[in-house]
């Protein structure tokens, strides 16, 4: 007589863990739907991030993601409080700096900054994410 054997139960987080990477664009490695952006860091496009102090300005989804240590990813808003600007960031000493003016922000959360607000120093605007495994759940609400 054959033994038959039952497939492990998952973890809810594990079920959608899986679900999600097969919903993710295997060509551009994100999903943005319902302000949520989920991203497979394992993904070329997104594969500088597997270094500590790495950061991508991820123009879809209007954010800073920056590697912080090996558990935890950093989300902060891309647009500079200053004037504005989205496309000239560095990241260096636990700061921003926009390129454009020169003007550094924290993301410590800090004295939190609107973008083009005419702040010229200050915190960026940070958002709450989530890394299971090599997903990284952004929340943009």
């Amino acid at each position: 007589m054959e033994e038959t054997t039952t497939p492990p139960v998952l973890s809810e987080e594990e079920t959608n863990y899986q679900n999600i990477l097969e919903s993710i664009d295997t060509e551009n490695g994100y999903l943005i739907a319902d302000k949520k952006v989920y991203i497979h860091l394992n993904h070329n496009s997104f594969s500088s991030l597997q270094t500590e102090g790495e950061f991508i300005n991820f123009y879809e989804a209007g954010i800073l993601i920056l590697r912080i240590n090996e558990k935890k990813i950093g989300v902060y808003d891309h647009c500079c409080p200053h004037r504005g600007t989205i496309g000239s960031w560095t990241y260096h000493n636990k700061e921003f700096r926009c390129g454009t003016h020169g003007n550094y922000f924290n993301i410590n959360g800090d004295r939190v900054v609107q973008c083009n607000s005419n702040s010229s120093s200050g915190g960026l605007r940070s958002f709450q994410s989530n890394l299971y495994k090599d997903l990284l759940t952004v929340n943009l609400s």
